[in-house]
């Protein structure tokens, strides 16, 4: 092989080299691109604000069994008899008004929620109806959204509930109620709001039960306020961000087959070589010392051997190191181990072998 030969396999494998490190730097940099991308979307929320105002009212008319006393029924912040009580007409009003014009879906929902409480106000027994089941409402009028709602409300029903509970189990100091509750909902391009309209009610109204004929009283709240915020994450952006990371990604993963089957199919003689003295320091390295100068083999009789590890074998019957060299093109290498006994035994390596085992 001449010095031209040499010099074009050098070229190319060194060409091969700075392609594949550019591939490689190109993965790295798509994979944590994209990683950095899908981290940022999920963590960086882009948010912004819904202001609203909402105004509450509730009117109710309590209505008797026939009774000598009073008449059909009784007004709101009143107390009542339990024993007279029939049902309750409860009217649910509320209204939101949005301080821009949003496109979302609105919504509202009735339950009743049945507890019985220890002496230290804890819940022993709870139970929820939803009394009138949630309702849509896509068209605003002037950015407003208004219910007006009229549930009964069966007091005797829910009092026949508690009263078997606490007669079954024989429990004392405990209290009962049934709470009427109105929840409001949005629902829009939003991901996900910070805090829910639905999270609390914006009209509650909480009827004592008892099994016993005494007079109640019941509390009413009403939720109103102007200027209010509700924090909303904007979904289709952090999508878009989690999306474009996820193809980042991939394409980085497809630049490794890419890079993998460029460098098999430009795998040169010099690299096959590179790679075989490479495994040679890695498994034996330890045990060789590289020179600079030549050795004089005047004294010596040489003995040529097949393969490293033949020489590896005589290193340790001999106690003698292995000594390294190339020549100025680092294309030829030459194993040697001189002994006390007049032979030095020498393993040569070189790009000509390599291409001879290929061809």
């Amino acid at each position: 092989m001449d010095r031209k030969q040499i010099n074009k396999i050098i070229s190319d494998t060194k060409k091969r080299s700075i392609i594949i490190s550019i591939f490689v730097s190109l993965i790295i940099a798509f994979i944590l691109a994209g990683a950095g991308l899908i981290i940022a979307s999920l963590t960086n929320e882009k948010n912004y604000y819904i202001h609203y105002d909402e105004k509450s009212d509730l009117d109710y008319r309590v209505y008797l069994k026939d009774n000598d006393y009073f008449g059909e029924y009784l007004g709101k912040d009143n107390q009542y008899i339990a024993s007279l009580i029939k049902y309750i007409e409860a009217d649910f009003k509320y209204k939101m008004t949005i301080n821009e014009d949003l496109k979302y879906s609105y919504f509202y929902l009735i339950d009743a929620e049945v507890e019985v409480l220890d002496s230290n106000g804890k819940p022993l027994y709870k139970k929820v109806d939803n009394l009138v089941k949630k309702e849509f409402y896509n068209d605003l009028n002037n950015n407003s959204f208004e219910v007006e709602k009229t549930v009964d409300l069966d007091y005797n029903h829910y009092n026949n509930i508690v009263s078997t509970f606490i007669k079954r189990y024989n429990l004392n100091g405990v209290t009962s109620r049934v709470t009427l509750k109105m929840y409001v909902g949005i629902e829009g391009d939003c991901e996900e709001f910070e805090s829910s309209l639905t999270d609390s009610a914006v009209i509650s109204m909480v009827v004592p039960l008892t099994t016993n004929t005494v007079n109640i009283d019941m509390n009413y709240v009403l939720n109103n306020g102007t200027d209010k915020l509700l924090k909303c994450r904007e979904a289709s952006v952090l999508t878009a961000g989690v999306i474009a990371g996820i193809l980042i990604e991939i394409l980085g993963i497809a630049l490794i087959f890419v890079t993998i089957n460029y460098a098999n199919k430009t795998r040169s003689a010099l690299t096959i070589y590179n790679k075989r003295l490479k495994a040679i320091f890695s498994n034996y390295g330890q045990y060789i010392s590289k020179i600079k100068t030549e050795i004089e083999y005047k004294k010596f009789q040489i003995v040529l051997v097949e393969e490293f590890e033949d020489l590896f074998e005589v290193r340790n019957s001999s106690a003698s190191p292995i000594l390294f060299c190339q020549d100025s093109t680092k294309t030829k290498s030459a194993f040697v181990v001189p002994t006390n006994s007049g032979l030095v035994y020498i393993y040569y390596y070189s790009l000509k072998d390599v291409i001879l085992e290929n061809d």
